[in-house]
């Protein structure tokens, strides 16, 4: 189109100044002159144009080559996650077999030495220890199969009430200031156990940003966006660098350090798996951090009648 309305321009020009010319000019010297200020002109205006369209095609061409890689890292980053899915669900259900094999044994040397009291403090830690490995197990199985659940209708800031009164007293004694800012909001399509699990881990991981940190406050907070459902996580802690950003829902990546040996307190699994939780209901999972000054976690639910919610909106952040 471009190109077309340049011909048809210059084409006008020609002709239009070829008539001036002989109207208006009859001294050869100024014709001459005239006839070489439009010919640099025209030069001019066709390298400038030339000009302008290269670099709008080059232009093109570098969003073309940016969408194609950002394709392709979203293919490689789904092929990624199925295969750690599969390989998940598959130590999973070897996991829980060693469990039931583990457990069935401490059964069993509980019950040769029922008045053993140092036995009895060994099995009572490799209880303890068999519970935790279960924990991961069912982590993992909600990492492989996050789809899995029974829907129902649940009010996110009634479910949300009831998870922070689980963890309340725990982030009271660290010495959080606990912020209840949960508003009534209409009912979403989900399964509770999943939602809850979602809340809980966020909930634990704002404590475990805080710390170190000098103020400690930890606001939860539910609101309508748009057509969803929000849960708002906010805490005060150490924020999350730029370099970690874009790996924070990988499974198995984690920041927590500081467990046995230098080894990492987190598996690793709790933002992946909530992040599965979260899509596998048709939300979506945000975070906004500021390094130093704290992050902000954001999930959006679809309602479960989405025309209630028009005309209300919360704040936009950005997506992970």
């Amino acid at each position: 189109m471009i190109a077309l309305g340049y011909v048809a321009v210059a084409t006008a020009w020609i002709l239009l100044s070829g008539w001036l010319l002989d109207l208006r000019i009859a001294d050869p010297a100024l014709r001459s002159a005239f006839e070489y200020g439009k010919g640099l002109a025209f030069v001019a205006v066709t390298g400038l144009l030339l000009w302008l369209l290269v670099r709008r095609a080059l232009r093109r061409e570098q969003a073309i080559a940016a969408e194609r890689e950002e394709a392709m890292l979203r293919l490689a980053e789904s092929e990624r996650a199925a295969t750690v899915g599969m390989l998940a669900g598959g130590l999973a259900h070897e996991f829980n077999n060693l469990h039931a094999v583990a457990d069935g044994h401490l059964d069993l040397a509980e019950r040769a030495g029922p008045d053993d009291a140092r036995l009895a403090r060994r099995i009572a830690s490799a209880r303890a220890a068999i519970g935790r490995a279960a924990g991961l197990t069912r982590s993992l199985l909600d990492l492989a199969r996050p789809g899995a659940g029974e829907r129902q209708e649940v009010r996110l800031d009634v479910l949300a009430h009831g998870t922070l009164d689980l963890v309340r007293r725990a982030l009271e004694a660290d010495g959080i200031e606990v912020v209840d800012e949960l508003a009534p909001v209409p009912p979403v399509q989900g399964d509770p156990n999943q939602l809850g699990q979602v809340v809980m881990n966020l909930l634990i991981n704002a404590d475990h940003a805080m710390r170190t940190a000098p103020q400690r406050r930890l606001v939860l907070r539910t609101c309508v966006a748009g057509d969803a459902v929000r849960i708002e996580v906010r805490d005060t802690g150490s924020g999350i660098s730029p370099e970690h950003m874009q790996r924070l829902f990988r499974p198995f990546f984690t920041t927590k350090q500081g467990g046995p040996g230098g080894r990492p307190r987190g598996t690793g699994l709790g933002l992946s798996v909530s992040k599965a939780m979260v899509e596998a209901h048709g939300g979506s999972i945000q975070v906004r951090s500021d390094p130093g000054a704290g992050s902000t976690f954001i999930v959006d639910i679809p309602a479960a009648a989405r025309g209630v919610l028009k005309g209300s909106t919360a704040g936009s952040s950005t997506t992970i």
